[in-house]
């Protein structure tokens, strides 16, 4: 029979699970559980210093708190909560790789630059308009998820490109969802072309000749518009020297 201070990982699903007591003993701890329960905090983890896999998903967690003696968290996973600000993450910020706050209710993103380990961040379905400036000092970031929220400008994915070490975005993903930009005409050859290194678009890889294909097309539509706007320019040139003609005609009249 082993001791608390021998075991490694703790699950607890689905029951009525109120609040995070008793784990003081479990000194050892490396991975923790807990989903669907009626959890409302995250405390009680003064004791884990050792954990380094968190899960709280699918539970009442209204704020990222209690982590404080977890400074070896390298996966935290918070997905299905009601959490509405990006905090509490100072402690493991040289630690953490991996960080899930998918399905909650974020609006802003902050600045994140301080995770300097991270390499994987879900944010699917929350209620973020604009993240790329918040991540741009992520220089590992590898994987971001950004699915159903309310990122509506081919603008903002332009900025995606400016994290230099992405190779999977996804802002439409078959289980979270779609942002409104990407029922916008266009869309994938935007976001190829800005993100150029992406080997991952939407959870679908992307070949070389897809890349290849985006670029002659953007090169295409870029010199389309380019020549309309020149022509625009001409007829409103030709139109403003004929109204001075005409007006120079009525006022030699």
């Amino acid at each position: 029979r082993r001791g608390a201070e021998q075991v490694r990982s703790v699950e607890m699903f689905m029951f009525n699970f109120p609040s995070l007591r008793g784990l003081s003993l479990f000194t050892n701890l490396t991975s923790l559980s807990i989903m669907q329960q009626s959890l409302e905090r995250i405390e009680g983890l003064e004791a884990c210093a050792q954990l380094q896999h968190l899960w709280v998903v699918e539970c009442r967690v209204r704020k990222i708190e209690g982590l404080s003696s977890c400074a070896r968290l390298e996966r935290l996973y918070l997905y299905g909560n009601a959490i509405r600000v990006v905090e509490g993450l100072e402690h493991a910020a040289s630690s953490l790789k991996t960080l899930w706050l998918c399905d909650n209710k974020i609006a802003v993103v902050p600045n994140l630059g301080y995770l300097t380990e991270l390499r994987e961040l879900n944010l699917a379905r929350n209620e973020v308009e604009q993240c790329a400036d918040a991540l741009r000092e992520c220089g590992k970031l590898v994987s971001l998820n950004v699915a159903a929220n309310a990122i509506d400008s081919f603008k903002e994915t332009a900025k995606f490109g400016r994290l230099r070490a992405l190779k999977e975005l996804a802002l439409s993903d078959p289980h979270w969802g779609a942002n409104p930009v990407c029922r916008l005409s266009n869309y994938q050859t935007v976001a190829l072309t800005a993100v150029p290194r992406l080997a991952v678009l939407d959870t679908v890889p992307v070949a070389d000749e897809t890349k290849a294909l985006a670029k002659a097309t953007a090169m295409k539509k870029t010199m389309f518009y380019e020549m309309r706007a020149r022509h625009a320019r001409r007829r409103a040139d030709e139109a403003v020297a004929a109204g001075a003609r005409g007006k120079a005609y009525v006022m030699g009249e």
